[in-house]
């Protein structure tokens, strides 16, 4: 049942966010995502297709510096 969505994510420097589990967790009920990681040309779609049957709960880029999503 996953299917797989590509999106560009950068830090706060604009490095490519190695891996996604950096700046993004999918759970069940809910998914935490730091959002200004993702391309802005890419948000909503992105944030669309995670809010499906789940909460969003927006992290910062320090938050997320901190490994909120891991």
């Amino acid at each position: 049942g996953w299917s797989v969505t590509l999106f560009a994510a950068a830090d706060r420097r604009g490095r490519a966010i190695y891996h996604s589990n950096v700046m993004l967790s999918r759970g069940a009920r809910f998914a935490l995502v730091c959002v200004e990681a993702i391309a802005p040309g890419e948000r909503d779609r992105i944030l669309a297709a995670l809010s499906e049957g789940r909460e969003l709960i927006s992290v910062t880029y320090d938050q997320m510096e901190r490994f909120a999503c891991n």
